[in-house]
This record gives C-alpha cells, structure tokens and sequence, in this order.
C-alpha cells in the first residue's frame, strides 16, 4: 500500500503544475479567442486593465466589416518565446500578445501587430 500512495501522489502534483510559459500560452490563447469573437466580458479576465479598456472601446465601436475580419483570424498557437520578465506569443493569423504575470496570474499586457 505504501508504495502505491507515493506515486499516486507524484501523479498529482506534476499534473497539477503547470510551466508558466503553458500557462501564459493558455492566457493569450483564450484572450485571443475572446477577442477573435468580439467578447469583451472574456477579455477582462484575460488582460490587464489597461489593454481591456483599449480592446473594450475598439470592440464596442467597431463596425461589422471589422466584426467579420476579426472572425477569420485564427488564434493557433505558433510559438511562445521568453521576453524579459515575461512572454511573446505569436498566432498563425492574429497579433501577437505579450504576457505578464501580475498579482499572480498571467495576463495579455501588450500586443505587437503582424
């Protein structure tokens, strides 16, 4: 029984961490999903206040040819680099987002276009 319980626990500790390179991918990933479907209320959960209120005022005054264009784009991942104190994620079709940690979790802090 003894040398059941130590595995057992391994297990869930290693999948209970993540990298946080995977988690700061995973941000930018549902932010750029968010954004990609015009849902502002996600984005609040995904970005910094700052990067919110600018996304906010673009999404709520965008018109519906931007709506559409932004349906096309494609949040696939392409590659995460370290940047710094914090992360670049590059989409297939899509800016890239730069990531930080803040307060513990990570958020969309910056976004570089193509």
């Amino acid at each position: 029984m003894k040398k059941l319980i130590m595995p057992v626990l391994t297990m869930f500790v290693v999948v209970g961490c993540s990298a946080p390179i995977d988690e700061a991918t995973e941000v930018a990933q549902k932010a750029c999903i968010a954004d990609k479907n015009s849902d502002v209320d996600s984005l609040a959960d995904y970005m910094n206040a700052e990067m919110f209120e600018q996304n906010k005022m673009i999404h709520e005054s965008a018109d519906p040819q931007l709506k559409k264009m932004l349906k096309m784009l494609n949040c696939d991942v392409k590659n995460t680099e370290e940047s710094g104190d914090g992360f670049v994620i590059h989409f297939k079709k899509h800016n890239s987002y730069e990531v930080k940690e803040i307060n513990g979790d990570y958020r969309v802090v910056g976004e570089n276009y193509f």
